[in-house]
């Protein structure tokens, strides 16, 4: 019973993070509605970890897990999203921000039921809100803005989020096993480095690592069907060649 609630623990620290977030956003302490959601992200991916590590694994834990992450990255985000930058736009800001609630659900409930050949299918729902997060960070960090965007991004990028979340898109999971050590030892080596980016420079470092985790995507997907297109050319039959002689 104790290792199992281990793993609870961290997804009960999740949704604590998401649930708290509401009421900076609510309060306009956007900055720190923004890394509360950075947090739930930690706690996610610690989580499964741990579980794993333990071997406690459940059914149980993965519905709790879900729940918890629709509002950790669906209506927290979503929320945070509306009023930094859309509470202008009255008339569909609240549609949009609900697109990218419902959007979530369909992408956790899909997960759910689906089977998993390592990458993700659609955009994960914690890689949609830390999107939300790293730019309001950005914002917050630089009110008059290095890059001036146009109000019109704003509407788009929430709506373009959505869509992905619910797309065919493959997306790298960090979830896969590193059996080699060398690997690991890479890997560990670039988290360091990329903790100490974070930690230095957030403002900066957070809306790159968004932008090339949302940019693998598709880069990722074309290189998934291309691959398949090689296979199934490879698995097809040869035609018969040879022409048919005609007795004289």
């Amino acid at each position: 019973m104790r290792y199992f609630t281990l793993p609870c623990l961290f997804t009960s620290s999740n949704l604590f993070c998401g649930f708290v977030s509401l009421f900076f956003a609510f309060s306009e302490r956007f900055m720190a509605a923004a890394w509360l959601l950075i947090i739930a992200l930690a706690f996610d991916i610690m989580d499964g970890r741990v579980a794993r590590l333990t071997r406690t694994s459940s059914e149980f834990g993965a519905e709790l897990d879900s729940l918890a992450d629709l509002v950790s990255f669906g209506v927290a985000p979503a929320t945070l999203f509306y009023f930094c930058f859309l509470e202008g736009y009255i008339r569909y800001g609240i549609f949009l921000s609900f697109l990218f609630v419902l959007a979530a659900a369909f992408r956790l409930a899909r997960f759910n039921v689906e089977e998993h050949d390592g990458d993700f299918s659609g955009l994960p729902t914690p890689g949609a809100a830390f999107t939300i997060s790293a730019l309001v960070i950005f914002a917050e960090t630089y009110p008059v803005g290095i890059i001036r965007m146009p109000e019109e991004f704003f509407p788009i990028l929430i709506f373009v989020l959505s869509i992905m979340m619910v797309s065919k898109l493959r997306f790298p999971s960090a979830k896969q096993k590193q059996p080699v050590a060398e690997k690991r030892r890479r890997k560990l080596t670039f988290g360091l480095a990329l903790l100490l980016a974070i930690l230095t420079e957030p403002a900066i470092t957070l809306p790159l690592m968004a932008l090339v985790y949302i940019g693998s995507g598709p880069v990722l997907h074309t290189m998934y069907l291309a691959t398949r297109k090689l296979q199934d050319t490879d698995e097809m039959p040869e035609s018969d060649s040879e022409e048919k002689v005609l007795p004289e």
